[in-house]
């Protein structure tokens, strides 16, 4: 269904409703608006490429439709609400890094510019073993957001060049063959100077895929990698070869027409990849008891760390997943309903059959004044906070009667109302569906519901420092490099970079794992009584 100035909404319907007549519910998202300018050199660019994409919760990595610059500069995007990067290309290629933003419902955000700022040319020489190495392919990766930029292949003389890069910090994917690595980082600031990227041999790891079967992709990835994962095909006897590994702990993740695997190995490793399928039959319901039709399914293997995310489609609420073998979690997600709780499944020959329920939720609504005058305020954020590191947030406005009104969100949820120039309010949404809020004012400047999200770099986890082992990781960030390296909740960090943490203050292990962006950390952790390490590379992560 499509109505102007919401967002399409697709809605299955089983044949047990529609032969029963039963009612048929469409609810209709206001859509949010952002509208700007792009420039380069102070002057507009038309024909530039611009869109938003989603940095949390069940719609992550969802970007919305493209538009184009007018003769002007001027572009309008759509969006769903949320927490979104806006991001553009130039007509010339440069690639247009946009503000973090975090969007009420139906909220309106002008005057916006995306500046594609100091651009030059990056160039230098790869060698290998001494020599020039010819034909590798580079890929610029921005080692804040892990964004691809730029694609080149080394010159006859190991010579590269990438055109335009904004002033930045980079890493180069260097790739030929089986061999794959990250060379890095790179500061470009315009000034001219070379990179130049010497490859070490690294490590190699060899494996089949059983049964044997060619054409089946497998990847690997490791806590120090960044940017695009690298993968290759089979061969006829189901074998497979990597090289230029780092020497710590690599995911496996094959996938085939027979079956799936995941596996953690180390080089040198010979490693088989039993390809099978677990299905698992999933059961979607909300807190009342009616079907889920439609979220995201997050599982999270216990044995590797691989996440996998399935988009749900369900017309009546049953979904089958095929996973492979092994200890899994198992959560749903809907956008703007939150969570269910997790489930731990171990993943054989047998269908499982397991049922997830949102946790139960409340629709909040009410009326936001100035408690000086008992005016309505416009344009008061109202925000449902709740779970792990963004796990679940969803913001309204207020509309020019002060008025509000949160959709359906968890009854755990904490609801807080901010404004420019007054104190923020909290309260739970179990406390009741009706909330009229009197903000008392404060001196201009302290924040308020246009103050940008809050950004640090590091790798992306949450420590509580109350044990007498070292700092117990509580929750780990969703596609952030902690996850990636398989940093799992309940693990321990006791050592950074060959330094014992026991006993330190929390801040100071936290100021030791966190840096700039791009950078490795080589950390020490306990699980399950053994020890083990991992290198992970720091990136811009968003609270």
């Amino acid at each position: 269904m499509t109505a102007p100035g919401f967002l399409n909404r697709t809605e299955w319907v089983s044949l047990e409703l529609a032969r029963s007549g039963g009612l048929l519910e469409l609810v209709l998202t206001p859509v949010s608006r952002l509208e700007g300018t792009v420039m380069e050199g102070g002057a507009p660019v038309a024909s530039a490429t611009v869109w938003a994409e989603q940095v949390e919760g069940a719609n992550r990595g969802d970007r919305t439709p493209t538009a184009f610059t007018s003769k002007e500069g001027a572009f309008v995007i759509e969006s769903a609400a949320g927490l979104v990067r806006l991001t553009g290309i130039t007509p010339r290629g440069t690639r247009l890094k946009g503000p973090l933003l975090r969007l009420g419902l139906g909220e309106k955000k002008t005057g916006l510019v995306l500046d594609a700022g100091e651009t030059s040319e990056a160039s230098g020489v790869v060698t290998r073993a001494g020599a020039p190495w010819a034909g590798a392919a580079l890929q610029a990766v921005d080692a804040a957001n892990e964004d691809l930029v730029g694609v080149t292949t080394s010159g006859l003389d190991g010579r590269f060049r990438f055109p335009a890069l904004a002033n930045g910090r980079y890493l180069v994917q260097v790739r030929k063959d089986a061999f794959s690595t990250i060379a890095g980082p790179f500061e470009q600031a315009g000034d001219g100077r070379a990179w130049t990227i010497t490859i070490a041999d690294g490590k190699a790891l060899d494996g089949r895929v059983d049964p044997a079967a060619a054409n089946v992709r497998v990847r690997w990835r490791a806590g120090s990698w960044s940017g695009p994962a690298t993968d290759t095909l089979t061969d006829a006897q189901g074998r497979f070869h990597f090289e230029g590994l780092p020497d710590e702990f690599i995911s496996l993740d094959a996938e085939g027409p027979t079956g799936a695997a995941t596996a953690r190995a180390r080089p040198g490793d010979q490693v088989v990849l039993h390809l099978a399928h677990g299905q698992v039959v999933v059961h979607l319901a909300d807190d009342s008891g009616r079907a889920v039709t439609d979220g995201v399914l997050l599982s999270r293997s216990m044995d590797t760390g691989a996440v996998r995310r399935q988009l749900v489609l369900a017309p009546d609420g049953v979904t089958r997943l095929d996973l492979p073998a092994g200890h899994w979690d198992l959560t749903l997600e809907v956008a703007g309903r939150g969570r269910s709780a997790t489930a731990k499944l171990d993943v054989r020959d047998a269908p499982l059959d397991v049922r997830l329920t949102l946790e139960r939720s409340a629709s909040v609504r009410g009326v936001v004044t100035d408690a000086a005058t008992k005016l309505p305020l416009q344009g008061a954020m109202v925000e449902a906070l709740t779970g792990e590191v963004n796990a679940f947030r969803v913001s309204v406005m207020t509309d020019a009667r002060g008025e509000y009104l949160l959709p359906p969100v968890p009854i755990t949820a904490t609801v807080v109302v901010r404004h420019d120039s007054f104190k923020p309010a909290w309260r739970r949404a179990a406390d009741g569906e009706r909330w009229d809020v009197a903000l008392e004012g404060v001196p201009a400047g302290n924040g308020g519901p246009q103050a940008p999200a809050q950004q640090f770099e590091g790798v992306g986890m949450v420590l509580d420092p109350n044990t007498a082992q070292g700092a117990l990781v509580t929750s780990v960030n969703e596609g952030g490099p902690a996850e990636r390296a398989g940093v799992q909740r309940g693990d321990l960090v006791v050592g950074i970079e060959g330094q014992a943490v026991v006993g330190l203050p929390l801040q100071d292990i936290i100021g030791r794992i966190r840096g700039p962006a791009g950078t490795e950390v080589h950390m020490t952790f306990v699980r399950s009584g053994q020890s083990f390490e991992l290198t992970i590379r720091r990136r811009l992560l968003t609270l």
